[in-house]
């Protein structure tokens, strides 16, 4: 997911990307915090991005091979509500919000405005200045919500994506002072064990192995965003102010290696995106059969990452995805079905592993 958004947070960049305004006071989950000195990738959580994913996993259809979200999500999340007596506003209106997203699958890149958000209050108070100014900046009762405004056209850029957010979130602001705010707080807190043992994983073991890598690509510092309704596939944004990716939050602490794979496929795009972008053709890439190579070049990608850096890591990085794929995988045919799974041409394959070799170069 990490280079669809490039085009999109360029243009928000480009009205101050870092900071969209508002305020609010929704708790965070601090990150985990530790006797060593400070890291410079801090591992967190965040309601606010959780809580508008979660919305986008309600009412999306996710048919990829690598699931944007985790498998079953929505049948858990029904169940929850069931227990709780508990139905809202974005059941209600999860049908008509689903054909709205058939309509127009671009609104799925609003996705990613979570990421550039502090907290749940902020996002409904920029998405308010938005539509109350019908998209543009110029109109905004308030100079400061211009840079939000910019950032939320870029998604939502016609009358028709506009009244879509609209029901959006005031479905989900009903989602959310009902059921999911304290549906949340329940899970971070039988998590924080994992939240612990992902950060310890990351700073103490795997970040010096990674250290060159995420260096060489303009990744020296950061935040791990540890996200309840995520699967294989993050959620990255980074530019010159802000470097975060988001990945899935182990379901345990014997899972915690889950995490440290999302966070590995997910800087591995540094590389693939390069090799797709420079070894498709522009007609290639207006077919959209450029973009049918950027799941599997990422997640082959990140296996020939740790190949080089944390070969011990490959076996499981392997198995991780091929469940994630929902394909079988036994003993010694790991590797095999990896690669059968995740096809990628000789000279693709080798673009990519030439770009990971670029950005090792220095090591």
């Amino acid at each position: 997911m990490r280079y669809r958004f490039v085009g999109m947070c360029s243009a928000l960049l480009a009205f101050g990307c870092a900071s969209l305004g508002g305020t609010g006071a929704t708790p965070e989950t601090p990150p985990a915090t530790s006797q060593a000195p400070a890291s410079p990738w801090t591992v967190k959580t965040s309601y606010v991005l959780d809580v508008w994913l979660h919305g986008y996993a309600m009412v999306q259809r996710d048919t990829t091979q690598v699931p944007y979200f985790r498998r079953g999500y929505r049948d858990l999340i029904a169940a929850a509500k069931r227990n709780r007596g508990i139905t809202t506003q974005l059941d209600a209106n999860a049908d008509q919000l689903q054909r709205g997203l058939a309509a127009n699958p671009a609104l799925l890149s609003g996705q990613f405005l979570a990421l550039q958000e502090r907290t749940w209050e902020e996002m409904q108070s920029d998405i308010a200045a938005f539509l109350e100014a019908n998209g543009d900046p110029a109109a905004a009762r308030d100079s400061t919500m211009r840079p939000a405004i910019a950032a939320y056209a870029q998604t939502y850029r016609s009358s028709a994506d506009r009244e879509w957010l609209r029901l959006f979130a005031r479905s989900l602001a009903d989602e959310h002072s009902r059921f999911y705010q304290q549906y949340w707080t329940d899970r971070q807190q039988a998590l924080r064990p994992v939240l612990a043992s992902v950060d310890s994983l990351f700073t103490h073991r795997y970040l010096a192995m990674l250290r060159g890598f995420l260096n060489n690509s303009q990744l020296e510092r950061g935040e791990i965003v540890l996200s309840l309704p995520l699967d294989g596939e993050g959620r990255t944004i980074a530019n010159a102010n802000q470097h975060s990716v988001s990945v899935v939050f182990p379901a345990s602490v014997d899972s915690s290696m889950e995490a440290i794979y999302t966070f590995v496929h997910e800087v591995a795009g540094t590389a693939t995106g390069l090799a797709v972008a420079e070894n498709t053709t522009p007609t290639e890439k207006q077919r959209g059969i450029a973009a049918q190579y950027e799941s599997p070049a990422a997640v082959r990608g990140g296996a020939l990452l740790l190949r080089r850096v944390i070969p011990d890591l490959v076996t499981g990085y392997e198995r991780y995805y091929l469940r994630a794929a929902r394909a079988h995988s036994t003993g010694s045919d790991v590797e095999r079905e990896f690669v059968r799974t995740f096809p990628l041409s000789p000279t693709m394959l080798d673009a990519v592993n030439k770009q990971i070799t670029r950005l090792l170069s220095t090591i």
